[in-house]
């Protein structure tokens, strides 16, 4: 036993050339530090500062905004019409529209940046990317915050109205 000991040995010294690892005292505070590195990179996805500018909250309890509106929706030929008219007290700064159809898909319109004053109503019109139109839509109204330097826009998914299309 003790041959092969001695065997393994001269086989390491020669592999490496006599010289040591690294102590174990730096190879923790490396561990310890990729670990902190990575703890990082997770809470920053998840925090929503990585993902993007687009945030979806509770408007009535964590924004303190009402953002009431009301919504229908109308196909005529090539074209979908999504009426929005602001039922609340204060302005409704985009709409998201997402598109439900019958065979089970969904494709979302891009946020607008038309601004709805409390009372008004305004009619927005696309066109129907397929033959037969959606069964219904998603309206989802939101805010523009400003963070820092840049904007972010903030749904509010309390207030989103779904309606049948006809």
């Amino acid at each position: 036993m003790l041959l092969n000991e001695n065997v393994s040995k001269l086989s390491m010294e020669k592999r490496f050339g006599g010289k040591k690892g690294i102590s174990p005292l730096i190879a923790t505070v490396i561990l310890v530090g990729a670990v902190v590195v990575i703890a990082v990179g997770v809470w920053l996805l998840f925090s929503g500062i990585v993902i993007g500018n687009i945030q979806k909250v509770d408007c009535g309890i964590k924004e303190q905004i009402a953002q009431d509106i009301s919504a229908s929706c109308s196909i005529n030929g090539n074209t979908l019409d999504v009426k929005v008219t602001n039922v609340g007290n204060s302005d409704v700064d985009a709409i998201r529209i997402v598109s439900y159809y019958q065979d089970g898909s969904a494709s979302g319109i891009p946020p607008s940046g038309r601004k709805i004053s409390p009372g008004e109503e305004f009619i927005f019109s696309y066109n129907n990317p397929r033959a037969n139109g959606p069964e219904s839509v998603e309206v989802i109204p939101g805010v523009i915050k400003e963070e820092g330097e840049g904007h972010k826009l903030v749904l509010c998914i309390d207030k989103l109205q779904q309606v049948k299309c006809s």
